[in-house]
């Protein structure tokens, strides 16, 4: 499936959950912008979307750092559901940093 496909459906269930607000936290790569893009694209009109970023890093103190940054910032926005755009390998890593920080 594409990027538009996948941001479509992702979209049409957080709407049957009465989602209004959506924080997209996604690595800045070709692939984290472009679906980044395809999520607000699908969003638009039906969900407010705020984004958030971190540069890869292949130093893990580093792209851990990078990634608590745009967990904060995140964080400051209040929303109450985020979707994350990031390699499989970073997935764990960065929702047990969201769970740290109280997300």
């Amino acid at each position: 499936p594409s990027s538009t496909g996948d941001a479509k459906a992702a979209v049409e269930y957080l709407l049957t959950l009465n989602v209004t607000h959506l924080g997209i936290i996604y690595i800045r790569d070709s692939y984290g912008l472009t679906y980044r893009k395809a999520l607000q694209s699908a969003a638009k009109g039906k969900i407010d979307t705020m984004t958030f970023s971190y540069a890869w890093s292949s130093d893990p103190e580093e792209r851990q750092i990078l990634m608590l940054n745009g967990l904060q910032q995140l964080k400051k926005s209040r929303f109450r559901y985020f979707f994350a755009v990031v390699p499989g390998k970073h997935y764990d890593e960065l929702m047990e940093l969201a769970y740290e920080i109280g997300i």
